[in-house]
């Protein structure tokens, strides 16, 4: 049961999967029974070295939790293994759980998380690494639409949210999902989806030799009479309260 290192390339850590790892691994029906294992917090014992991340997970059998591996191999390849009886695919959900407690438990950088806010974007980057299948639908490749799936079990979360990037290092994008609308963050975990495939995008070219250039995109967005800026543009464009149309331009490297 592997995943080659192809699919994990863009991972310096090979066990830290987002949501296309996990996907190589298992189905989207294993990912999100895997990923309610995690939330539901089944994980009841967790530890990793270099070679290996390893976990207790309680199951059907909550007296006699399931014991799940997920190794490194000579190959470079991830191997999975669980003493549950699934065997229909590379990895059951005990160890979709595993690797989720294991990402849960990782820094994302080195900036030391120092507020309430900070804490609730680092949440939501977390969320949408591994919980979120974006597809981009129109405009310039990487900005303009986006749609953004939940992998996570609850019904209501499985509809798409339609986020629009226009800026991969500013706070400029919206999605229509509700926690973007009142959060005040400017970002969700489904903005995060995105903007984390196009990283990945990115490195890739870069790896295959394709040099970065300057990309300026133009949109039109309304201030709101709160002054919250960007953030606080609707998706569908139209203006708050009677506002003036404003032109923004964001440069990012392509």
């Amino acid at each position: 049961m592997s995943v080659t290192e192809m699919q994990l390339e863009t991972a310096v850590d090979p066990f830290l999967l987002d949501s296309e790892g996990l996907r190589a691994l298992a189905s989207d029906a294993v990912v999100r029974r895997g990923l309610a294992y995690f939330a539901e917090q089944r994980v009841i014992e967790l530890g990793w070295d270099a070679e290996r991340v390893w976990a207790a997970v309680s199951g059907s059998r909550p007296r006699m939790p399931y014991q799940v591996e997920i190794r490194r191999d000579e190959d470079d390849e991830l191997s999975v293994s669980c003493d549950c009886p699934f065997e229909l695919e590379p990895a059951c959900k005990h160890a979709i759980a595993a690797l989720a407690a294991y990402a849960a438990r990782q820094d994302l950088g080195d900036a030391e998380i120092s507020s309430a806010a900070d804490e609730a974007v680092a949440d939501r980057v977390r969320r949408g690494r591994a919980q979120v299948v974006v597809e981009h639908v129109a405009g310039e490749p990487d900005f303009g639409t986006w749609s953004a799936r939940s992998l996570t079990p609850s019904g209501a979360s499985l509809r798409p949210y339609r986020v629009l990037i226009r800026s991969t290092s500013e706070r400029m994008n919206t999605c229509s999902c509700p926690d973007f609308a009142v959060n005040l963050l400017g970002t969700c975990k489904h903005i995060e989806a995105v903007l984390h495939r196009i990283a990945k995008s990115r490195r890739r070219k870069r790896r295959a030799g394709a040099g970065e250039r300057p990309r300026a995109v133009v949109f039109v967005a309304w201030d709101p009479a709160t002054g919250s800026g960007v953030h606080g543009v609707p998706v569908d464009g139209r203006g708050v309260d009677g506002a003036e149309p404003a032109v923004r331009c964001s440069v990012d490297q392509y």
